[in-house]
């Protein structure tokens, strides 16, 4: 028994006795899992989720297989050895979806919480003298699920079985089982492709016995198809649970002309008539479902909020909300519950309609008796999609580095110490002539292309995220490091010259209030987000228009081409899930560089925007403008229809021919407004355009957000006249401490930063590399 252990028993005696004299139960002491007992552990984090809450009980794929950090299956024995705990060491449920000891093993974890910070260990090869803890696969699933099918059934299987231990079997009807094939290759692990029969009958279905399916004031409903025709006159059937009418299902069809993403209807009190629904049509920003691909649908029904939302590939593309909308769905008497109990079909009206045979195969279908969130949505389907929405962190060993060099910060002047703040290396070998690099450091010593054995490390030894931002052996290499505390006395570890050297996700660098962070340039169309948002930008129209292969602050940088007379060309990208919209707080920061013009000789001069609608102006808008010689901000929050207008005249005038770091910055509850530039704060004059200038930032989702010009790609009049970089945008109102420690980092690194010689990192001993 451990000391912890030891500690709690006489508190444990304690909690007994009480609750034995209240008659209440004792709840157990969380199982633990101690690494000591198995051959092999790593880690599992989740920089692939983009959510702003924390879920609680999320399950998240993992994918096993032994390119991943050595992992063996030799030591899992079939998997029987495999065991997943929290941070704190808890015993964490676990499903073993698909194991493939030649192949990609899937197995579905219930995370306990998860966030960007999650992090999980996996453990396996079990050489403990007692038994190992014991784990149900269906308590994965006991947080709201109803039902879950992974479809995983063989080819010569007539039923799909239900994850979450309620015995929700779907059955083929034996008249009608050729309609449907199990067996076929899903999205994860296998799926069952429906429409073999000519007159399409035939569907999976599951009888309703207790009236699980019904009753319920919230739903949800999330599935995957590969659809392989559109519906022309008939709908196409998804799921639907049928009693006397149906109590609700989701499908798809053809009306006037448009083919359908899916189509939504429940039955609130068993009363067709009275139904509500929601039609989800696709739109010029969410199309139909691709059909011969992969796509993942969710309808969330939800009484009490009086709102129905439908989702496509991790998107919600369609909302309805009415008072009229029932807040209960109880039925109102026993002989009416026990009508509604039914069966519930998937991929036809029932085992028997002709021609409503969904045209396709489905994979991982849910119900679920709660509201899901968004970011649940999301994260469901991006742990299916996106595999790098986990990492796979192997344990690292300083000592297997080959050399290692210092990074101070004592040109640091700030008051405060800044937690998670993104510094500048500048990596380079020595120069005898100028004095400038690392002595000692060699870029033949980095054992990993493009530097991806570089790891850093705070002075506790635990590992730092990077990126690289650019790595060049024949010059100065750019590197971002999250520095969990930075003041003048904070003291960094790099290492390198390890082949086998684990290697965390480069967005942890951005997680701390970043919304969207472009290092712009590389010479493409499209500009890359560094935050786990991957909020990418794309030169959509007129390419002439900018030139994203010119020298920026660092680095690269984008040119905005005011010249030209008839084309002029924007960054943008469509901020469908509204990482912009709604915000309390929001800092604006941009590299700049023009030498042709001056704010007065035109209208503006626009840097970052958030466009608006509805008359309720720009969300956000960063420019230059005619009204003097000033750099003008612009700023809309919410107040009804119309918009708060805040223009800053402070007599500052970035200067010309040179970069210039300009940052805008608002807090709603303060109404604060802040300009900084080049290092240097300055007082604020401000006004209102509409009184009262608190508020949220306007929530107008779906309008897109622009780089380099104002409301469209191909608007004449604003596009900047000058090359832009280093663009970050945050929900947090950055302190003046952290907007110099960034303008220093970049602009004054050579003063800032402090570098040692490298050293041969040798066991035991250190070495001075001269």
């Amino acid at each position: 028994m451990s000391n912890r252990d030891n500690r709690m028993k006489p508190r444990l005696a304690i909690s007994a006795a009480i609750c034995a004299a209240l008659a209440l139960p004792l709840l157990a002491d969380p199982v633990q899992v101690d690494p000591a007992d198995y051959e092999r552990t790593f880690n599992v984090r989740f920089p692939g989720y983009r959510g702003t809450t924390t879920l609680t009980d999320f399950p998240a794929l993992i994918r096993l297989s032994a390119s991943l950090n050595e992992f063996d299956y030799s030591k899992c024995a079939d998997g029987a050895n495999l065991r997943f705990a929290d941070s704190e060491g808890n015993l964490i449920p676990h499903e073993i979806d698909t194991w493939n000891p030649s192949g990609t093993s899937l197995v579905w974890v219930k995370v306990p919480s998860l966030s960007k910070e999650t992090k999980i260990r996996v453990c396996y090869g079990y050489k403990g003298s007692a038994a190992q803890p014991a784990v149900t696969a269906s308590d994965v699933w006991d947080s709201g699920y109803v039902g879950v099918w992974h479809m995983n059934a063989a080819a010569d299987s007539l039923t799909q079985s239900d994850s979450t231990g309620n015995g929700h079997t779907f059955v083929l009807p034996q008249s009608y089982a050729d309609n449907v094939v199990p067996g076929v290759a899903g999205v994860a692990g296998g799926a069952a492709d429906f429409g073999w029969r000519s007159d399409k009958k035939g569907s999976y279905g599951c009888s309703d016995t207790n009236g699980d399916f019904t009753g319920h004031d919230t739903i949800t409903v999330e599935y995957w198809t590969f659809q392989t025709a559109v519906p022309t006159s008939n709908d196409y059937m998804f799921m639907v649970k049928n009693s006397s009418t149906n109590v609700y299902s989701m499908y798809q069809r053809q009306d006037d002309g448009r083919f359908s993403t899916a189509f939504y209807r429940i039955d609130p009190q068993n009363d067709y008539a009275a139904n509500d629904y929601l039609v989800l049509w696709p739109g010029s920003d969410h199309p139909a479902p691709t059909i011969s691909a992969w796509n993942h649908h969710a309808e969330v029904f939800n009484c009490p909020g009086r709102y129905i939302a439908g989702f496509q590939n991790g998107k919600r593309i369609a909302y309805s909300t009415s008072a009229a909308l029932k807040t209960s769905r109880t039925p109102s008497d026993a002989t009416q519950a026990i009508s509604q109990r039914g069966f519930v079909y998937l991929g036809n009206l029932d085992d028997q309609w002709s021609g409503r045979t969904f045209h396709g195969s489905m994979d991982e279908v849910r119900f679920s008796r709660v509201a899901r969130s968004d970011d649940w949505v999301a994260a469901s389907y991006d742990t299916v999609a996106n595999a790098a929405f986990a990492n796979y962190e192997k344990e690292n060993d300083w000592t297997r580095y080959s050399h290692k060099f210092y990074v101070s910060f004592d040109g640091y002047t700030g008051e405060s110490t800044l937690e998670d703040f993104p510094v500048l290396v500048k990596i380079a070998e020595y120069d005898e002539n100028t004095g400038t690099g690392l002595k000692g450091f060699s870029y033949s010593h980095c054992l990993k292309p493009h530097g991806g054995d570089l790891c850093f490390a705070d002075e506790d030894g635990n590992m730092l995220p990077c990126e690289i931002d650019t790595w060049d052996e024949s010059g100065t290499s750019l590197v971002w490091v999250k520095v969990p505390s930075l003041n003048a006395s904070t003291k960094l570890t790099a290492y390198y010259g390890w082949l086998l050297a684990p290697v965390l996700p480069s967005s942890y660098v951005w997680d701390s209030g970043f919304i969207g962070v472009w290092h712009l340039g590389g010479g493409g169309l499209s500009q890359s987000d560094s935050t786990a948002n991957a909020l990418d930008m794309v030169n959509r129209l007129y390419p002439e228009g900018i030139d994203p292969t010119v020298s920026g602050v660092l680095g690269g940088a984008v040119e905005f081409n005011k010249s030209e007379t008839t084309t002029y060309g924007a960054l943008s990208l469509m901020d469908t899930r509204g990482h912009f919209d709604g915000l309390h707080a929001l800092t604006l920061e941009a590299w700049t560089y023009q030498d042709d013009h001056d704010p007065g000789t035109a209208t503006r001069s626009s840097h970052i925007l958030k466009s608006g609608l509805g008359g309720k102006g720009d969300v956000f808008h960063m420019y230059e403008a005619e009204s003097g010689t000033t750099s003008t901000y612009f700023f809309a929050v919410t107040n009804g229809v119309t918009y708060n207008q805040f223009i800053s005249n402070s007599g500052i005038k970035p200067g010309r021919a040179q970069w210039n770091y300009q940052v805008r910055k608002y807090d709603s509850e303060t109404a604060q407004l802040g300009i900084f530039m080049n290092g240097t704060s300055y007082a604020v004059e401000s006004w209102c355009y509409n009184t009262g200038c608190t508020g949220t930032v306007t929530t107008v989702t779906g309008t897109r957000f622009y780089i380099g010009n104002t409301w469209d790609d191909t608007y004449g009049s604003t596009p900047y006249p000058g090359k832009i970089d280093e663009v970050r945008v945050s929900n947090v109102f950055r302190s003046d401490d952290w907007l110099k420690a960034t303008y220093d980092t970049i602009a004054n690194n050579a003063t800032f930063t402090t570098y040692s010689a490298v050293r041969e990192n040798i066991k035991g001993f250190t070495l001075l590399v001269r």
